[in-house]
């Protein structure tokens, strides 16, 4: 059994039982397998792009013996159905479709996976070789790695949510001659995190939602978000957006 206890605070590990062991991740591969593709999307409307199912991946996932979703050979499938086939079910049909679809083949998807662990900086113990997690020398990382891949996902799901919130701001908006600035979270660039005090005060935070700040200024729970959203008369264009553009040069998902 291997497991890992670590504060959301600091990031340190409280409590492990081989937390740094190099273990067969089975099935838990399919988070970074999700991770990948949604990063790959090029936008919200490639979710409806579609994929047929071919025999080369009925082929590999049987002789494997992995769980399906039940995507049919020569079926086509769109590319949400295959992200919920993946980590729904543990579908690896649909997993491999999404290797398939995002980058023509498991081993340049393997690559792509490969990339994030550097980018995430767990590629001293994680390697991947597949979207799956079938067992091979080649398929490994630490339980620890695992939390970190889990916490890339869980940011990065935020920061889609938090994107919808600024399209729905800025269609409400619109008919009033408003235009969106950019968005701004306390812990970023300029906007000090001492601004996090004055924000839960202002919004009445805590009391209205249970969520509460620790004594180093971070929101529990974690994965909590706060933010300022500019609104202007001028259509400036200015939603600019990605590590190219932000100025934390210290950030741990940044990407060079």
């Amino acid at each position: 059994t291997y497991a890992v206890l670590i504060n959301a605070d600091t990031g340190e590990i409280v409590a492990g039982r081989g937390e740094g062991d190099v273990i067969s991740p089975a099935s838990m591969t399919k988070i970074l397998t999700l991770l990948v593709a949604v990063e790959h999307l090029k936008s919200e409307e490639s979710l409806n792009d579609t994929f047929t199912m071919t025999q080369e991946i009925s082929d590999y996932t049987y002789q494997a013996g992995c769980s399906v979703a039940g995507f049919e050979l020569g079926s086509t499938v769109t590319v949400e159905e295959m992200l919920y086939g993946t980590i729904l079910p543990s579908g690896a049909d649909a997993a491999c479709a999404l290797a398939y679809y995002t980058s023509g083949s498991i081993e340049n998807f393997a690559e792509l996976m490969n990339q994030k662990a550097e980018e995430l900086g767990i590629a001293d113990t994680a390697h991947f070789d597949n979207p799956v997690g079938i067992s091979s020398e080649q398929n490994k990382c630490s339980i620890t790695d695992i939390a970190v891949i889990l916490q890339a996902a869980a940011a990065a799901m935020i920061e889609a949510y938090c994107d919808d919130v600024n399209e729905e701001i800025r269609r409400e908006a619109a008919p009033e001659g408003l235009y969106l600035r950019p968005r701004f979270s306390p812990g970023y660039g300029d906007f000090s995190l001492e601004h996090q005090t004055e924000l839960f005060r202002i919004l009445e935070v805590q009391k209205k939602i249970g969520v509460t700040l620790t004594g180093s200024l971070l929101m529990m729970p974690s994965k909590s978000v706060t933010a300022v959203i500019g609104l202007s008369k001028e259509n400036t264009h200015c939603m600019v957006q990605g590590c190219e553009v932000c100025g934390k040069q210290d950030c741990s998902f940044r990407r060079n």
